[in-house]
């Protein structure tokens, strides 16, 4: 069986206006194929010794360049799109290759290869385009179907398809966004007679009608963002905050959506909710953007908003490491759990969030396990520890100050101890666990205060806080580099904000790396197992059916909520008792979760069999409302 037989063709409509596409040969199929690119829109051009009758045509009429010779490699130059039908199979092959090299999409009559892309037999009624193909296996077949379809298609279907486009344009400039289900009750069978009637602007306004009364936004999980995939170091910097500002933001947002959380590290700035989109972009509007004054959308960043079972997968995805600069890196965990608890602490982690982020955090560790062992230089320290070594060799003789005694200047600390740094520093905001991680990794303690003077003879420096920039001047670096002479010093600023100032990078003597050269410094990508992304997918349609089941059931999420929470309680309560590790206690939770899950398996088939015997129908509304 041929290659291009096994593949799997993805359907795809391309806008090619203006597009640079390129035809390589002169025969039938080649003016078949500058045939469609032109009506398409696209600038062709022809490359062939000689032309039949109707290329010829369309190059006297001006509807394609071209020039009278073989194909040459910097024929491609700058091209979108290929098409070989040289008639040479070996050289339509060899342009295939070239085109692969260098990402060009390609369309080759080549031996068992097709290329990237096949010209499906189309059917256009204005709006509605069907493609038909047989994956390049008979393109007559191809035709002979395209011909049936068009001789039996109403034609009254253009009509419909234009009606019901003019509507939901209308609708989107007004901001609505009507579902499937809106759609589906509204193109009922009193359009479809007005419609076959030829009454289109009736058909119209009764669809503008309905959709514009369609009942309001319901409440669904959502993401919106920014990351270290969509936006520039400075722009992450910009909307950081630390402590007392980001609970401040937090509540800010809370006065307009009451279930809320804000995840900020150095990766990625996220909102994540439970309320309707319309109200998540309010908020956002009003507490967020405001501080993106002078970035430029689209060029600095672009911002995304993920909602549904596609939220649900990216929180799975960001939980298990997948999603970060370091792919695999496990401090995210902690993060997520930290941006929970604070939360919680201001009352914006109530039911479904709280549930939904439980959930994720349990899929997000199925997910993990089947990644097997991830080490810990996949993480931001790791990274510049390797960094370190890789520009100070060998670390026995060198002085590294590790500045930040959070999560992340613990693990550097542990990586440079097990790579043989004998002189360590430590420095930190916190003088008690500063002194801890000191005797634990046998560091120097410093404060703050003795910022300056630490930098006079130390050999690298990684830099976990934004702290410094409060007390560093350009006058202290040039002093220290006077005192250091010929002695460089390798500064790495891994923090959001950078503690350090990238003027730093101007001085002579101090090599400065930021998270933008994070890329650079190791990790390396991790790419995931086709199973691995159908189970992360999986965890997160369960997550999705779960939440779908809360809103149309309003009994069953009382229900399940209450028991859980008794359950939760339950838990806690046990490990203060017996004061389990945090190892156990989590043990322990899981394990009353799941005894809670089945002994509601048996309710939860009652409560959906008799809805009505009950006596709670007088309930609906109130648990609707909380659900």
């Amino acid at each position: 069986m041929n290659a291009f037989r096994e593949a799997v063709l993805q359907p795809l409509l391309l806008d090619l206006r203006g597009r640079p596409c390129l035809v390589a040969g002169g025969g039938s199929t080649a003016a078949k194929r500058a045939r469609t690119l032109v009506a398409a829109g696209a600038k062709v051009k022809v490359v062939a010794p000689v032309l039949g009758e109707a290329l010829r045509e369309m190059a006297r009429k001006g509807e394609v360049e071209w020039e009278e010779r073989g194909f040459r490699e910097e024929d491609l130059e700058g091209r979108f799109l290929v098409v070989a039908v040289t008639g040479d199979a070996a050289v339509n092959a060899e342009i295939e290759r070239s085109c692969r090299r260098r990402g060009i999409l390609v369309c080759a009559n080549a031996p068992h290869s097709h290329g990237d892309v096949l010209f499906p037999s189309v059917v256009r009624r204005g709006d509605l385009v069907l493609a038909v193909s047989t994956s390049g296996g008979n393109p007559a077949l191809s035709r002979m179907i395209r011909e049936g379809l068009e001789s039996s298609l109403d034609p009254g279907l253009t009509e419909l398809v234009s009606v019901v486009n003019e509507a939901r344009r209308k609708l989107k400039s007004s901001g609505l966004r009507p579902s499937f289900r809106d759609w589906r009750e509204a193109l009922d069978e009193e359009f479809f007679q007005l419609m076959e009637n030829g009454l289109r602007h009736e058909a119209e306004r009764l669809l503008l009608d309905r959709l514009s009364r369609t009942s309001p936004e319901r409440p669904e999980f959502l993401v919106w963002g920014i990351s270290h995939r969509t936006a520039c170091l400075e722009v992450k910097e910009r909307l950081s905050r630390q402590g007392a500002e980001l609970e401040g933001l937090l509540r800010e947002l809370k006065k307009t959506l009451e279930r809320v959380m804000v995840l900020d590290t150095c990766n990625r700035f996220e909102v994540y909710a439970y309320a309707q989109p319309s109200l998540l972009r309010e908020a956002v509007s009003a507490v967020v953007l405001p501080g993106l004054a002078g970035f430029e959308e689209g060029g600095h960043y672009t911002r995304c908003l993920l909602r549904g079972a596609e939220a649900l997968a990216h929180l799975i995805r960001v939980i298990c490491g997948l999603d970060s600069m370091i792919p695999g890196e496990q401090q995210i965990r902690n993060q997520v759990r930290k941006a929970a608890r604070l939360a919680d602490s201001v009352g914006s982690l109530g039911d479904p969030l709280r549930g939904v982020l439980e959930r994720a955090v349990r899929a997000g560790r199925r997910v993990a396990s089947n990644l097997g062992a991830v080490a810990e230089w996949r993480s931001v320290s790791g990274a510049a520890v390797m960094e370190v070594r890789r520009h100070l060799g060998d670390l026995e003789s060198r002085t590294v100050l590790v500045v930040g005694s959070g999560e992340a200047g613990r693990l550097a600390l542990h990586l440079l101890r097990r790579e043989g740094a004998a002189k360590l520093r430590l420095m930190g905001s916190d003088a008690e666990r500063v002194e801890g991680l000191a005797r634990r990794f046998g560091a120097e303690p410093l404060h703050y205060r003795d910022l300056k003077a630490a930098l006079c003879d130390a050999d690298a420096v990684i830099n976990s806080s934004p702290r410094p920039s409060s007390i560093l001047e350009r006058e202290d670096l040039l002093k220290a580099g006077e005192k250091r002479g010929d002695h460089p010093l390798l500064i790495l600023d891994i923090s959001v904000p950078r503690g350090f100032p990238a003027w730093c990078s101007e001085l002579e003597g101090v090599v400065y790396r930021d998270l933008r050269d994070l890329g650079d410094w190791g990790g390396g990508d991790l790419d995931p197992r086709t199973e691995v992304e159908a189970l992360l997918e999986g965890e997160a349609r369960r997550i999705a059916a779960w939440l779908e089941e809360r809103a149309v059931s309003p009994l069953i999420a009382r229900l399940h909520r209450e028991a859980e929470d008794i359950g939760r309680r339950a838990a806690d309560e046990i490990a203060s008792a017996l004061r389990l590790e945090d190892g156990q206690r989590e043990y322990l939770g899981r394990s009353i979760h799941r005894l809670v899950r089945r002994v509601l398996h048996r309710q939860t088939l009652i409560a959906r069999t008799f809805p009505a015997t009950t006596g709670l129908a007088s309930s609906r509304g109130e648990a609707a409302g909380d659900a």
